[in-house]
């Protein structure tokens, strides 16, 4: 990823993002451009590892922020997803990063912070997780007052905290999720909801 690139029309937003994730992150360690049967995502999604700490990497998206997408009640935004994880076998980010950034783009809508993405069955194998939460990034300052791109960190959820969200509200779980961020690193941690 060069941040000096001339942008390509419509791509103003991806170099912008990349040079404020070149100063804040570094060079990412992998980009995936496409899948692996060679279709193109319309975005790049970058891998860094070791961030934010040794045995935990962060991938994120670069370039859906080029194109508007809709929040109801606030219009539209630009936006870009991270995920961050310790490093576990069988779990696959890069596909569900795409995964969710293709919806988003297919319905033209935007996630908002405290929203949930309820699968209803495991998202892989061997894992005990069922959705994603929507928060603000918890490890990394992703801000910029010149740059008008929203980041939203994935947290993998149970079934349990998911229950606990519909239940208690989002508002609720935010407090959990603060108190325990280390833990959410950890895919194989129990459910943070749980006194």
């Amino acid at each position: 990823m060069d941040p000096t690139d001339i942008p390509a029309p419509g791509k103003e937003f991806s170099l912008k993002t990349a040079r404020l994730l070149q100063a804040r992150l570094g060079q990412p360690d992998e980009e995936r451009k496409g899948t692996a049967d060679g279709s193109p995502y319309g975005f790049t999604l970058l891998k860094y590892s070791g961030r934010p700490s040794e045995g935990v990497a962060a991938y994120l998206t670069l370039g859906l922020s080029d194109r508007e997408l809709d929040l109801p009640g606030e219009g539209p935004v630009r936006q870009e997803l991270l995920i961050c994880h310790e490093e576990a076998e069988g779990w696959n980010s890069p596909s569900l990063l795409h995964y969710t950034a293709e919806r988003l783009l297919q319905e033209g809508q935007a996630l908002r912070q405290g929203e949930v993405l309820d699968y209803s069955e495991t998202l892989f194998d061997g894992y005990s997780f069922e959705g994603l939460y929507c928060a603000l990034p918890l490890f990394f300052d992703l801000t910029d007052e010149a740059l008008p791109v929203r980041f939203l960190q994935l947290i993998p959820l149970n079934r349990g905290e998911i229950t606990y969200i519909e239940e208690m509200g989002w508002r609720e779980f935010e407090k959990r999720v603060e108190k325990m961020k280390g833990l959410l690193l950890d895919l194989l941690r129990g459910d943070i909801s749980d006194d």
